[in-house]
């Protein structure tokens, strides 16, 4: 066979489009390069003499990716392959480089970002090779990777290096997916994972997941949280995703109340048809709360169902802690209170029906100093008797009711029994 020997080859081209493999297309491609190599009418060979750059828009369709006038550069190539019926064996065709890819607009469903660059080495063929290399997305997001396609089957093993979040939250600027109610302020996040998708049929096989929380703060909405951390894993396959931690622990949590430590742990089971209405099996759920305790028993909850119900079990809740909450409160109180809050969420919010807590004995001290009761004391004797004996009420019994709309309307049915050393000779006094 004659054979073509090339010692400097000059190109500069421009390509409408290829289609190297099933599942990516390349288009608009200009090429400037410079190389070495031989050809003849069965192989062909060449290897780059000086450093080279192309732009290109890349579609891969497996990923729903797309990259328009990605500019690539090399200083490293060298592609051998086969020619048949005059035509090259895409398949066939094998290549070893060191490359950068960067700029361009990177389009994804889920992906917000405007900056992004990929470098590393690839070997192999366009149907059997093996990638090695670092993906930048937007200014935080770095993910090292392997990625290997065997056939019609792609393999990632990939890592994300520890991001501190110190003045801003990197996923929120780059991930479509990110809740808007939600802003991370503090702490520091890593995850790794691996994947297995089928290129054929456009297919996600598998995908296993672990992310690592340390100490993130930040906010959700109304509600303030300090001191998050936990391993979660996520583990996915054609059909259906699975989220879980064996340990979700929060420092501080502030809506209204103040909660915390809090101690989780539990298991999340959907499909893709339907993420969000899947299964959460809470395993375990602790806390401490105003100087006492909360938690709720091991139960299941269905999200394919428009109502969650579960009940929190109080216990010595400290009556002077929670009078603090209130910073306008005209109530000071001692004592401890346990019991038990039946919540319920739903689209229109949550609420609580017939709740019930009580103090522990002997009881405690409760006293009230407020000019707004006083005023209205002058005028209404039954009111004035309520107001003197509560201004150093020592109760012996304290109950009440909670019922809470999702509103946020409270109503508390409050009975007490005591009495007040100086009124009416400390005789018991009853009040509901």
């Amino acid at each position: 066979a004659k054979k073509i020997t090339i010692e400097q080859l000059g190109l500069s081209a421009k390509i409408k489009q290829l289609k190297p493999v099933a599942g990516m297309e390349l288009e608009n491609i200009n090429a400037d390069v410079h190389a070495s190599g031989y050809w003849q009418p069965d192989k062909f060979e060449f290897n780059l003499s000086i450093p080279s750059h192309v732009s290109v828009d890349v579609l891969v369709q497996s990923l729903s990716v797309t990259a328009k006038a990605a500019q690539v550069s090399t200083s490293k190539l060298n592609i051998s392959g086969d020619i048949a019926q005059g035509a090259v064996v895409w398949p066939q065709l094998k290549f070893t480089t060191e490359a950068q890819l960067k700029g361009g607009k990177f389009q994804h469903p889920q992906v917000n970002a405007k900056t992004w660059f990929w470098r590393g080495k690839a070997q192999g063929s366009l149907a059997d090779f093996a990638v090695n290399g670092e993906l930048g997305v937007g200014s935080s997001l770095l993910v090292k990777h392997q990625v290997k396609r065997k056939d019609s089957e792609l393999m990632l093993d990939w890592t994300v290096p520890d991001i501190f979040l110190l003045a801003a939250n990197p996923f929120a600027d780059s991930f479509a997916i990110w809740p808007p109610l939600l802003t991370l302020a503090r702490g520091k996040i890593n995850a790794s994972g691996n994947l297995i998708v089928n290129l054929e049929k456009n297919r996600l096989i598998q995908s296993n997941t672990s992310v690592q929380l340390g100490d993130i703060s930040g906010v959700y909405d109304t509600l303030v949280f300090q001191g998050l951390s936990s391993q979660v894993t996520i583990m996915t396959n054609e059909n259906s995703l699975v989220f879980s931690t064996d340990k979700l622990s929060v420092n501080h949590i502030n809506k209204g109340f103040d909660f915390g430590p809090l101690l989780a742990a539990g298991k999340y089971k959907s499909t893709w048809g339907a993420p969000m209405q899947g299964k959460l099996d809470l395993q375990r759920f602790s806390g401490s709360a105003m100087g006492g305790s909360l938690s709720t028993s091991a139960q299941q909850f269905d999200f394919s169902h428009a109502t969650q119900k579960f009940t929190l079990e109080l216990k010595e809740i400290n009556l002077a802690n929670l009078l603090k909450q209130y910073s306008s409160s005209e109530l000071s109180g001692t004592g401890l209170l346990s019991g038990f809050v039946p919540v319920e969420i739903n689209r229109a919010g949550i609420s609580v029906a017939q709740g019930m807590v009580a103090a522990a004995e002997p009881g405690g001290l409760l006293q009230m100093n407020s000019v707004r009761a006083n005023a209205m004391a002058k005028n209404q004797p039954s009111m004035k008797l309520v107001v003197d004996a509560l201004n150093n009420f020592h109760y012996t019994a304290l109950a009440s009711q909670i019922n809470y709309d999702e509103k946020g309307k409270l109503l508390l049915a409050v009975k007490l029994e005591g009495r007040n050393p100086a009124l009416e000779r400390g005789r018991p006094i009853h009040l509901n």
